[in-house]
């Protein structure tokens, strides 16, 4: 390998964190695990001591969240894919703001794919923009406010204001009233995860819809209040 990697575990599960430094000593000797930590003041004092090239962050920790090591971090920090036992809300964020993350137990091939990638944007400083997003939806989407990560940084708008998300071939695009289409870094299923609770439907394969921006349903077609149309799914009608 061109360059030996460092890593951090922070996971309060005994089992769980020596299993991953086993599989991380088995299948990926070039890294090379410098600690564990079990609590949030243990995890700052041992990143700020070592400098990590990667943060293996559990989101659950005890009655505390990886999060709040990121926030107190700042966006001077490693490397991060984040672990988790649970497909909750959390996870839900952390795929919409595109970042990587392992579900528990670790499968081997899963910690390969996710380091693979990895290495690929070791050239690279860690993205301070998708970390951003990711905090900022975990505290204000319940607020109605939803932060999507873009080339020029974190730009949040008002998910009432969403007209609908669509799938052009290539990339998922966000329609927002009153704004141009943004381009969005994830995948249609997983805006449609995050938006869930607010209604938005799967009008088609491509298109995810905000109902409350719906003007009027006329025969196989929907009419948004800005005048876009898509054909709707007759299951979905």
């Amino acid at each position: 390998m061109d360059q030996d990697l460092t890593a951090i575990i922070v996971d309060d599960e005994a089992h769980c964190h020596t299993a991953l430094s086993g599989l991380i000593a088995r299948h990926h000797p070039d890294i090379r695990v410098l600690g564990v930590a079990t609590t949030i003041a243990e995890a700052l004092d041992v990143i700020s001591v070592q400098s990590p090239n990667i943060l293996f962050l559990d989101v659950e920790i005890g009655d505390h969240t990886g999060f709040e090591i990121l926030q107190a971090l700042g966006p001077k920090h490693s490397h991060v894919i984040f672990t988790t036992a649970h497909e909750g809300y959390a996870l839900k964020a952390i795929r919409f703001s595109a970042l990587d993350f392992l579900l528990k137990p670790i499968d081997v091939d899963d910690l390969a794919v996710a380091l693979t990638k990895l290495r690929a944007s070791l050239k690279q400083a860690p993205d301070p923009i998708r970390i951003l997003s990711l905090l900022n939806n975990l505290h204000r989407l319940k607020a109605g406010r939803l932060s999507v990560p873009t080339q020029w940084g974190v730009k949040e708008i008002a998910v009432a204001s969403i007209l609908c998300i669509n799938y052009d071939g290539d990339k998922a695009w966000l329609h927002s009233d009153g704004q141009e289409p943004m381009p969005l870094q994830v995948n249609l299923k997983d805006c449609e995860h995050l938006l869930a609770e607010y209604g938005f439907i799967r009008a088609q394969r491509t298109t995810l819809i905000n109902p409350c921006q719906v003007h009027r349903i006329k025969g196989g077609l929907v009419v948004l209040n800005n005048g876009m149309r898509f054909a709707v799914d007759p299951n979905k009608r």
